[in-house]
């Protein structure tokens, strides 16, 4: 099971990665807004951040914003912690660049930055962290005075084996100072969301630390991991004994509970709106009296959160603990006299109510309004539907009216409709209604027969392009083969960096809520944990082999959980696996039969915008769980295939696939025969012939001549074509490309007899020799064999310094003009050891045929 589908369970807490979009801009306030803290009576101070994913989207710029605040704030802080998921995955690449950001701060440079490991780093494994950071995952450190333990989440989330490490210094610490502990995860049932994100803490064992810290009421544990919003007053908890605290994020976005509705499209979500809007941490003061204070920081709006309530209590073992669930919201909030509730946008399982945002009870932490309920009354059975969704408590500039989709509801119904503010302590506003009840439409109608909106057959297209036009990026290096038993081209994933990935958009996944299909025929080559394909991030389907397993299971994110019917699949062989929901059930087929069916209810919840083969996708788009297997097809259906669809859609998968019929369309290459070093040299690729109907074209083509030009190549398509796709091919002396183009241009307009498509740039070396371009195979449309010109299909340009007339590296104008100062000298003039380098036809004289071949090459290099 994968920790990013199942909130709750030791295992789900292992990872955080939400179902994000890729990260937006983010811009941080003036640094010279925070006014420098004094020290008047403070022992010790720290900043306390922690998720900094350094690999996200605008994390770069969070992270440095922060640094640069914490020491305009206290240039002589004891320390800034950095409480795990300092990079998004481990990478090298991510820990240089977070490094770099570190030590080019004033705090850093000082060296007063101290790392501790979360489950993202673990990626890298704890050598890879240790040896960039120059720190060790787990120890104990005094930094002002004040003990700091850092402890280190082995297989993602188990600190038991720090337990000896911590339970020693505790034993050795000062009774009455605070022992401030690093820990990524949260504590279960501690801090806000903790009950759905935590870590393994050994509880019940032998090595339960939650036992220890009970023994020691001056030990404040700090974890991020949730990426939870610090304003809720809830970040903090006491009933321990001891001090639990979550403290959001710093690079990364906002997440919270469970049980809410994203307010745009109606589908729940763990996200408050505008979730990257999140930068935030703690200053944390240890005073001389042995009192901590602490404040919340938000650093992108620059400013204390609620800075006359900080969080202060006794930080040695005899003070009380304040922050216990016997806090209360000391009164309700409430709507304005005459706030009603009015709808739009009605269909037949959906509206959008809109409704006045309400007035806190008071400016106090605990009447913080956290939430709305909106309910749903069906008038004829009282049965009611009730959504939630999070209020824009964490701005400044907060709403004065909200807007939110409702949906899954049932056509031709007449409702009621209610509101409700919530603050974090369960306070309730007087509820305002809508002053008319609100009937639904004709309701939801599945779309029958199934139709692809994502059709992707490597026997057409054998470099995975889309026949929907969805834009493909290559991971890694997939290759492809034909297979005998199929006789059809298929792609092969290694399991490791290879992968497909496909942009997809929300006017997609509107198509796929209650009713869809998924078809993928592919080879498993190991049973370890994978997707061969899938788009999951608590949403979305995939699937999924389970680890050590021949076991398939069909993950879709429906209702609010997922439903995963499974089948064994057979190892090293071609499986034709379909999925499917009709609304009532989620079904899985194998090989045309129907092996396992799982009930379900409600809506697809719509996934990252990215669809991948050869595994999954992380929240931002990038490449996860790989799978090491061979896909000869996917496709994903707006509407459900009856068991007699699936059945006709293996017979058409197993099938041989036929080879392709030939057109009368030609294609050919041209390029200059000469050009001279560092030159950009370009190649035109051209149709010939009746190209009316022409939809789209796939060319094969190799450039040869290894070290007679850079790696950098540049692909520019002609008027008329659009760029879906390329990907390169190492060849041993060269390169390979495989390159798709759509065609949107008008029959009329099709019909030139020869029309440009594509320009390929190669920017030579300083080497003299040939460059060879060969057309290898044209398809166009849906797989029809386009004729190659032999006689133009390949391209010889033989690569000199013979254009270079003046010697000065490159060919430019100058070398034109140095030419005509030869011009007409000829073999045997006094001058001619000068003037044989504007001889570029080598004709024994300097003439106009020169200067035009000077011209020419000129002209190809700009």
């Amino acid at each position: 099971m994968h920790w990013k589908r199942n909130f709750s369970g030791m295992l789900a807490a292992t990872l955080l990665i939400g179902t994000m979009p890729a990260a937006m801009a983010w811009e941080a306030p003036a640094v010279d807004g925070w006014q420098e803290a004094g020290r008047e009576g403070v022992a010790a101070r720290f900043f306390v951040g922690s998720d900094t994913h350094i690999g996200r989207g605008g994390a770069d710029e969070k992270v440095a914003n922060a640094l640069d605040v914490f020491y305009q704030v206290d240039p002589q802080a004891d320390g800034v912690l950095f409480v795990g998921d300092l990079t998004d995955s481990g990478s090298e690449a991510q820990y240089d660049r977070l490094m770099s950001i570190i030590n080019e701060s004033d705090l850093g440079a000082a060296g007063k930055v101290v790392l501790s490991m979360g489950n993202h780093d673990m990626g890298g494994g704890i050598d890879r962290f240790e040896s960039k950071t120059g720190q060790e995952s787990s120890e104990v450190l005094d930094l002002g005075g004040i003990t700091v333990i850092k402890m280190t989440p082995v297989g993602g989330s188990n600190y038991t084996g720090d337990y000896d490490m911590v339970k020693a210094a505790l034993e050795q610490a000062d009774p009455d100072e605070p022992v401030i502990v690093m820990g990524h995860h949260g504590i279960r049932d501690t801090a806000y969301v903790t009950n759905e994100w935590y870590g393994n803490y050994g509880e019940g064992t032998d090595r339960d630390l939650t036992q220890l810290f009970e023994q020691y009421p001056q030990v404040i544990h700090i974890s991020g991991h949730s990426h939870s919003t610090l304003e809720d007053a809830r970040s903090i908890y006491q009933d321990d004994g001891y001090t639990a605290i979550q403290d959001s994020t710093i690079g990364a976005y906002f997440e919270n509970e469970s049980g809410k509705v994203d307010p745009v499209t109606g589908q729940a979500s763990t996200y408050p709106y505008d979730a990257d809007y999140s930068s935030q941490a703690l200053r944390v003061d240890v005073m001389e009296d042995g009192t901590v204070e602490i404040y919340r920081m938000d650093l992108t709006e620059g400013t204390y959160m609620y800075e006359s309530e900080p969080w202060v209590f006794d930080g040695g073992n005899d003070g009380e603990r304040p922050y216990t669930e016997e806090r209360t919201s000391s009164a309700a909030p409430s709507f304005a006299e005459g706030s009603v509730v009015t709808v739009s946008d009605v269909t037949g399982d959906s509206m959008v109510v809109h409704f006045p945002t309400a007035a806190e009870a008071t400016g106090d932490n605990a009447d913080m309004i956290h939430e709305y309920w909106i309910t749903l009354t069906n008038t004829a059975d009282q049965s009611k539907v009730v959504r939630k969704v999070f209020s824009d408590y964490y701005k400044e500039d907060r709403q004065s009216e909200m807007s939110v989709k409702i949906t899954d509801l049932n056509g031709n119904t007449t409702y009621s409709i209610q509101v409700e503010a919530v603050t974090s302590f369960d306070a309730i506003s007087n509820p305002i209604v809508a002053e008319e009840d609100v009937t639904t439409g004709a309701g939801y109608v599945p779309t029958y027969p199934a139709e692809a909106i994502f059709d992707v057959d490597f026997a057409e297209k054998d470099n995975g392009a889309d026949a929907a036009g969805h834009t493909q990026t290559v991971f890694g290096e997939p290759s492809y083969r034909v297979d005998e038993e199929l006789n059809r081209t298929v792609a092969v994933f290694d399991g490791q960096n290879d992968g497909l990935r496909y942009s997809m958009t929300s006017e997609d996944y509107a198509k796929l809520t209650k009713n869809y299909t998924v078809e993928l025929f592919y080879k498993p080559l190991d049973n370890k944990n994978n997707n061969p394909m899938g788009n999951t991030q608590v949403s979305g389907f995939c699937f999924e082999q389970k680890g050590g397993t021949n076991t398939l299971q069909f993950w879709s994110h429906i209702g609010g959980s997922y439903k995963t019917p499974e089948v064994d699949v057979a190892a090293n062989e071609w499986n034709h696996i379909v999925g499917t929901y009709d609304g009532e059930n989620v079904k899985i087929y194998l090989n045309g039969e129907l092996k396992d069916s799982v009930p379900a209810s409600g809506s697809m919840k719509e996934p990252p915008h990215y669809l991948f083969l050869g595994g999954d996708t992380t929240s931002g788009g990038e490449l996860e769980y790989q799978a090491n297997c061979e896909i000869a097809l996917a496709r994903v259906y707006t509407g459900t295939m009856t068991a007699e669809d699936v059945q006709k859609a293996y017979e058409a998968a197993v099938t041989p696939v036929e080879e392709p019929e030939e057109t009368a369309v030609t294609v050919s290459v041209s390029g200059p025969e000469k050009a001279g070093q560092n030159a950009r040299v370009p190649y035109t690729f051209a149709l010939n012939g009746d190209v009316t109907g022409l939809k789209t074209v796939h060319l094969t083509f190799d450039i040869q001549g290894q070290g007679m030009f850079t790696d950098t190549q540049a692909l520019e398509a002609a008027e008329g074509f659009q760029l879906l796709g390329q990907k390169k091919t190492a060849l041993e002396d060269g390169v390979r490309y495989d390159v798709v183009l759509s065609y949107g241009l008008s029959d009329a307009e099709a019909m030139a007899e020869l029309k440009e498509m594509l320009e390929l740039y190669v920017r030579t070396t300083e080497q003299s020799g040939e460059v060879q371009v060969t057309l290898r195979n044209v398809l166009v449309n849906d797989g029809v064999q386009a004729q190659v010109d032999e006689a133009a299909s390949a391209v010889h340009t033989a690569v000199s310094d013979l254009f270079d007339v003046d010697g000065d590296g490159d060919l430019d104008l100058n070398d034109i003009a140095a030419a005509q100062d030869y011009y007409q000298a000829k073999e045997g003039d006094a001058n001619w050891t000068e003037a044989q380098k504007a001889d570029v036809n080598q004709d024994g004289a300097v003439n106009l045929q020169d200067l035009v071949e000077l011209a020419k090459a000129y002209l190809d290099v700009v």
